[in-house]
């Protein structure tokens, strides 16, 4: 597999994990159902996005052989990423308002 999509696999994973492991932590404060959908919003973006990252680099062909252009893509991917990462922000302000709280 390509580095290219080994950073998108990694980057995708360590949002579902810290999403969830975050959500497992705020949700007996600020309640089971908000912190389930927040949880669920950005573990689907993260997935939606690696799909999406995916497809591309199938489209793409697997890689650019030597001499070869890079041919115009969609910005979707990076935008689902940036908004998981939001949504994972948004968690970890939930869990440092939790720790602060406490």
């Amino acid at each position: 597999m390509e580095r290219t999509m080994m950073s998108w696999l990694r980057s995708t994973l360590a949002l579902i994990v810290g999403i969830t492991v975050t959500m497992h932590q705020v949700a007996p404060d600020f309640g089971v159902v908000p912190a389930s959908l927040l949880g669920l919003v950005g573990t689907a973006l993260s997935i939606v996005s690696y799909s999406t990252a995916h497809a591309r680099f199938i489209r793409s062909g697997g890689g650019l052989p030597n001499g070869t252009r890079f041919a115009q893509h969609s910005s979707l991917p990076l935008l689902l990423l940036a908004l998981a990462a939001v949504v994972g922000g948004l968690c970890a302000t939930l869990f440092a308002a939790r720790m602060l709280l406490m």
